[in-house]
């Protein structure tokens, strides 16, 4: 159900007299930050304090609403006519670049009695998430479902694991990514695959970006992350390469990363009271065979233990037997 404000509902009331005008009104939110918004108007509006510049032809399905939880999807076609660009980077250059990957979409409708009346506002026609991400040609089609595909993870809400469960600067880990973010630069020689770090203050100690993140902030790769595989001697080699061999001298911000254990969460982060794991978990690749007389893993009938791999059609797995 939409409620509308009583502007919108008498500008409908009379629609059979005035007239009407509609357009719809995309906001894009991507995971880095960046916000865009598109109408499918021809000429800019001003709604909100917000303002819809022209977007690229966009196609999308009807909208539905249903009752209970059932999850709402709604498919988009964006078409890449080269009038916008996200970070200077074409649309579908930029999709391949999963800038479009988890965005959050909402989508409005703008319905009034002329183009110039926005003061009636506009309601919200669809709010969800980037799913599925299909390219074709000059073509997008993205699966936007609602925020109750998050409820589908099958998953408990905490894991006894002999790491942290967390995810690093989230609002559990506690942590803010600002407290823990250099900026430098890139150093000589580098490739697409690694690079030297350049900090004002020297290099840090070994490890510390690693499974952080790294984001250029100047140069040909202004805007891309990537995700840091070792820090070593300074020199940060990434996961998966850059589209484009950076320049020394480039602008790079710098995440320290985790590898989840008590002693990084301690010595790096000093965050020790937010850490959910439980390093006393047996290796689940072994299993306690027993301790009774004449139990499995007694020798020569004396009572005793013994930890032996159990290796199933699953692969390895652990499991306590009790005598």
């Amino acid at each position: 159900m939409r409620t509308l404000t009583s502007a919108q509902q008498a500008i409908l009331d009379n629609a059979s007299t005035t007239g009407l005008v509609f357009a719809d009104l995309f906001t894009i939110t991507l995971t880095n930050g960046t916000v865009l918004r598109w109408t499918t108007n021809n000429t800019p509006l001003t709604i909100g304090g917000n303002t819809f510049v022209v977007g690229p032809p966009i196609q999308r399905d009807k909208a539905k609403w249903s009752m209970g939880l059932n999850v709402d999807q709604l498919d988009l076609t964006i078409f890449d006519d080269g009038s916008q660009t996200i970070n200077g980077q074409a649309l579908v250059k930029a999709s391949w670049q999963k800038f479009f990957d988890y965005a959050q979409i909402e989508i409005d409708r703008f319905i009034s009695d002329s183009w110039s009346n926005t003061s009636v506002g506009s309601f919200p026609w669809f709010i969800g998430y980037a799913g599925q991400i299909t390219l074709q040609g000059k073509s997008i089609k993205i699966t936007a479902e609602s925020p109750l595909a998050m409820l589908k993870a099958t998953f408990p809400r905490t894991y006894v694991l002999p790491s942290c469960a967390n995810t690093l600067y989230d609002g559990v880990c506690g942590l803010l990514a600002s407290n823990f973010t250099y900026a430098g630069t890139v150093g000589a020689s580098p490739t697409a695959s690694s690079f030297a770090l350049s900090l004002s203050g020297g290099n840090l100690a070994d490890g510390t970006f690693q499974n952080g993140i790294v984001k250029f902030t100047s140069g040909v790769n202004s805007g891309q992350t990537r995700t840091v595989k070792s820090y070593i001697g300074g020199v940060i080699a990434l996961t998966y390469p850059l589209y484009a061999v950076p320049t020394a001298g480039d602008g790079v911000s710098a995440i320290m990363g985790c590898d989840k254990t008590r002693n990084t969460c301690t010595t790096r982060f000093n965050n020790i009271p937010h850490y959910p794991g439980f390093p006393g978990v047996p290796d689940p690749s072994t299993q306690y065979a027993g301790v009774a007389a004449n139990a499995p893993g007694t020798a020569n009938g004396n009572p005793g233990s013994s930890i032996t791999p159990r290796i199933g059609p699953r692969g390895i797995r652990g499991r306590i037997n009790q005598f």
